[in-house]
């Protein structure tokens, strides 16, 4: 699978020139990898220090003029894995056509359901990300169709169905439909987002979730806060998420903490008692350049009895542990990071 991948994206780099010819071509990229010490919780496991790695990524995407204001788009982009020097899987992947009527996309891409609460993620591809735990729409959308509209004086939404079964691969739901409304104005965001899960007859699984943003930059402070609810049938657990968070900058110093509370509620029989858990994340960031950062983040999560909230999954397998805490375990991280984009 791996040189599937690798073949495809030297295939893009060939093709760049002849493309380059008829339309614009943008070759981009971003490498998050540091070094971090994790402690899962766990008493009988060792605590790790591992090179991490967090969404790397390199990709291609342009566009060509068809005249009369419309344009076709393209975008091919995989995950590097900077840790172990590997080729991860397909990110986004799409061809579409747009105008001032807006942008249709066909193929595996970021839903507007999950862009909804990405200006808020100020911890976001960090072992501090709050999307870690049960969080929806995290992953790409596979057999997509999705349609996004022009800007209406900072105003915007966008709907989305898939042909197939979620995430591309066969599962309790299939037919998943997302839609988004987002409105930016000057130094205030605010968005909200519905996702249905149309799961199969009979499944135990989500079948809805809903989602709320806001952010706002004050001098140089900024705060965020992202509340998130799920429902479900049959004796799926569900979760409500809340997460609220800041920063502060001066020169090219940025402190940020964030806290999230993660509490379970239990649909159609399913048990969520002590179940629920909260995380709290604090940062210091060193912005060399607009596109290099140097990131110091630690994270730690409280578990109830039977929870198993974790931090996000960095790296390969070495740093698993971080992932797999024994419930009512509490585990942490201290991380590293140097980011760089192109």
């Amino acid at each position: 699978m791996k040189k599937h991948i690798l073949i495809a994206a030297v295939g893009a780099a060939l093709v760049a020139g002849p493309i380059a010819a008829n339309a614009e071509l943008t070759a981009y990229g971003k490498v998050n990898t540091g070094v971090a010490y994790i402690d899962n919780g766990n008493d009988a496991d060792s605590n790790v220090i591992a090179v991490t790695d967090d969404a790397s990524r390199l990709g291609f995407k342009g566009s060509t003029d068809l005249g009369g204001g419309m344009k076709a788009l393209y975008q091919y982009e995989i995950t590097i894995s900077v840790d172990n020097g590997g080729f991860g899987g397909a990110r986004d992947v799409f061809a579409g056509l747009g105008g001032n009527w807006g942008t249709i996309r066909l193929g595996q891409y970021n839903t507007a359901y999950k862009l909804v609460s990405v200006p808020t993620e100020i911890f976001g591809d960090t072992i501090a990300d709050f999307t870690a735990n049960g969080y929806s729409g995290e992953t790409r959308q596979a057999n997509n169709i999705g349609y996004s509209s022009p800007n209406f004086g900072g105003l915007s939404f966008g709907l989305e169905y898939s042909t197939g079964s979620e995430n591309g691969v066969s599962s309790s739901n299939s037919t998943p439909m997302n839609a988004s409304v987002t409105w930016k104005g000057g130094p205030l965001y605010v968005a909200a987002g519905y996702y249905s899960y149309d799961p199969l007859s009979g499944a135990n699984a989500l079948d809805s979730a809903i989602k709320v943003s806001a952010m706002g930059k004050f001098g140089g402070f900024k705060v965020a806060g992202t509340y998130e609810t799920q429902s479900g049938q049959g004796t799926v657990l569900v979760r409500d998420t809340l997460n609220v968070a800041g920063s502060f900058s001066f020169g090219n110093n940025e402190v940020a903490a964030t806290y999230t509370m993660s509490m379970a509620k239990g649909e159609g029989g399913a048990a969520d008692n002590d179940r629920d858990c909260q995380m709290i994340g604090v940062g210091y960031f060193y912005h060399f350049s607009k596109t290099t950062d140097l990131n110091l983040v630690y994270n730690t999560i409280s578990n109830d009895s039977l929870a198993t909230c974790a931090g996000r999954m960095i790296g390969s397998a070495s740093v698993a542990n971080l992932a797999n805490p024994s419930a009512g375990k509490n585990p942490s991280g201290l991380q590293a990071q140097l980011s760089m984009s192109f």
